[in-house]
């Protein structure tokens, strides 16, 4: 089987839509017959899109159909806008960093709406569509307007630069100062180490391809690491596992904030060390920070109020939730792979990348009911975010294999069930739903509203 996928579609597209679809599929090749039409600048498309976008596209297809893809050249019409898009795929392709998305990030409602119908056209044939909102949006919008709230203005949410690019693509010289100006914001230095590696000795052949970082005496007291850690809960400091842990976790923070690796991984004692390791990271320099758990962890109050920390976390307990920190939680037996893969598309990736976090730390228990595979891909596709600055924390060591393989970019094995739990799918709806009035990327336009409410209707959550 192969997959026929042009690249006219934004990102939005991908995430929403066509990656679950292709997981399911299940491709084992997938041919991508790359025209680049909708590049900014080119004629024919007369669209907007910024050569990082491929980038991100190329890197999202990766883990599919275990690394075995082809892209073919096809249109694009202006050279400049051309070649810059064709070098950021060949750099994703080679393994590169992506490099981050700049400008607005808000799909437009005419791009929504048509999703939205061509998901419900599809959805009687895709499992993974199952419980999407399945109605078509009669005269969906035509105008290039973003998706806000229904109090906003649509025609001042058409971006500076949007207009910017429309006037300069007329003048061929003042094109090509913007289209420099905007390559030296997002052209990133590969790190010279891939990935690194901290903490006891793990029986692991992948560990041998990164660099063994060696651990720092922690010789501040408990009270000096509370102020550090901005008046978190330091009781949990003084469990005599934790504190020699940071002495393993800090130094790899540091070897990535400084971009000497560009990833790491460890095996850390508890949960609560990626609360800590989030702390430290924005005490040492990073403007935004992801925090991704999958377990019950602890979250410090003054954590969940911090901006600069986005914290998800996937675990089985009710807890209170602000626009920061986001608990998705399923009941205890009822996890699947496809639940969380469902939930990186919907909510998690939206959210991280309107974010723009500098570094991802991605923590995960010693039983989250998670396939190693699925975790191997969920820590690729976390790879989008942050330049590819990523810290992997787990309590399990059995999995230590499958992960560093992933951040090593290796192909991955394809994903062999996309299996959704209807009460998880229900809640993850509602809560999209509540998050999207903070969050730009989650937001629907008036249509998608009163549709999704009547549909809400048909599920029993409570």
């Amino acid at each position: 089987m192969c997959f026929v996928y042009r690249i006219y579609l934004c990102l939005f597209v991908v995430n929403k839509f066509f990656h679950s679809l292709l997981l399911q599929f299940n491709p084992e090749l997938i041919l991508v017959s790359a025209g680049f039409d909708s590049v900014v600048g080119d004629p024919e498309g007369e669209m907007c899109a910024t050569p990082e976008c491929f980038a991100h596209l190329t890197q999202l297809l990766m883990p599919l159909a275990n690394g075995k893809l082809c892209v073919v050249l096809e249109g694009g019409y202006n050279l400049r806008s051309l070649s810059e898009s064709v070098c950021m795929t060949i750099r994703a392709l080679l393994g590169d960093p992506v490099p981050p998305l700049v400008g607005q990030m808000a799909p437009c409602i005419s791009a929504v709406e048509t999703i939205q119908n061509v998901i419900a056209v599809h959805q009687p044939y895709w499992k993974c569509l199952k419980y999407h909102e399945g109605i078509i949006i009669k005269d969906p919008s035509t105008k290039k307007l973003n998706c806000c709230t229904e109090e906003h203005n649509f025609e001042s949410d058409i971006t500076t630069t949007e207009k910017e690019i429309t006037m300069l693509s007329k003048e061929k010289q003042d094109f090509d100062e913007f289209m420099d100006s905007h390559m030296k914001k997002v052209l990133v230095l590969t790190p010279s180490v891939r990935t690194a590696w901290a903490g006891d000795e793990v029986k692991s052949a992948k560990l041998d391809q990164c660099l063994k970082v060696e651990a720092k005496k922690t010789s501040f007291s408990f009270s000096s690491a509370g102020i550090l850690l901005s008046g978190g809960d330091t009781a949990e400091l003084e469990n005599k596992n934790l504190l020699p842990s940071l002495g393993h976790i800090f130094p790899l923070i540091d070897k990535i904030a400084k971009r000497e690796v560009r990833n790491g991984i460890v095996v850390a004692p508890s949960l609560s060390s990626s609360v800590v390791a989030a702390q430290y990271s924005i005490a040492v320099g990073s403007s935004r920070v992801l925090l991704l758990v999958l377990g019950d962890a602890e979250i410090p109050d003054d954590v969940k109020a911090d901006e600069k920390i986005l914290v998800v976390n996937i675990c089985g307990k009710e807890k209170g939730r602000n626009n920061y920190f986001i608990p998705i939680c399923w009941k205890e037996g009822n996890e699947c792979d496809g639940d969380l893969l469902h939930a990186t598309f919907e909510l998690i990736l939206p959210v991280a990348y309107e974010h723009r976090p500098e570094l991802v730390i991605f923590a995960l228990g010693d039983s989250t009911g998670i396939q190693a595979v699925t975790l191997a891909h969920l820590t690729h596709l976390l790879q989008l975010l942050a330049e590819g600055r990523i810290l992997v924390m787990t309590q399990a060591s059995d999995l230590v294999e499958t992960l560093t393989s992933s951040l090593l970019g290796d192909p991955l094995p394809s994903i062999r069930s996309f299996v959704l739990n209807q009460e998880n799918a229900s809640m993850l709806m509602k809560l999209t739903q509540e998050l999207s009035q903070h969050w730009k990327l989650l937001q629907k336009s008036g249509k998608q509203k009163s549709l999704y409410n009547r549909l809400s209707k048909k599920f029993k959550y409570q």
